[in-house]
């Protein structure tokens, strides 16, 4: 007899979850930042929140849940000094530094959440002075 694997053994069991709508990348971020895309849905997959799960545990269990306030209520927005990634900035109750939500394109073009984080003492400082990150409404 053959066993049906299910998700407790690292097997999917039907449809694998759709990624859900986090955000949108406004027209205001893009002109702000010089980018060159059009508005967009900012999503979050599976993938995406295993991600900030496995490499910024901390930070997930106690901000994961504000990704869409973040997104939609920044204090700062930036674009890294790489250019590849749009982030979201926002001082939390909670966080000494202030949380950082990373924003890329995936080759296709729709953005994800990459991750989510807090930022290293004097990082938004540094930003600031290299005009990457600029105060947002």
């Amino acid at each position: 007899m053959n066993a049906v694997p299910n998700r407790s053994q690292g097997h999917s069991v039907g449809p694998k979850p759709k990624p859900q709508v986090v955000g949108i990348l406004t027209q205001d971020v893009i002109d702000a930042l010089g980018l060159t895309c059009s508005p967009s849905p900012i999503l979050v997959g599976e993938s995406n929140v295993k991600h900030m799960k496995d490499e910024h545990s901390d930070d997930f269990a106690m901000f994961g849940g504000d990704i869409s306030s973040i997104i939609a209520n920044p204090d700062f927005v930036a674009l890294h000094p790489n250019g590849k990634s749009v982030e979201f900035i926002k001082a939390m109750e909670g966080a000494a530094e202030p949380i950082l939500v990373a924003v890329r394109p995936s080759g296709g073009g729709v953005y994800y959440v990459r991750s989510l984080y807090e930022m290293a003492k004097g990082k938004l400082g540094d930003y600031l002075a290299a005009g990457t990150a600029k105060p947002w409404k």
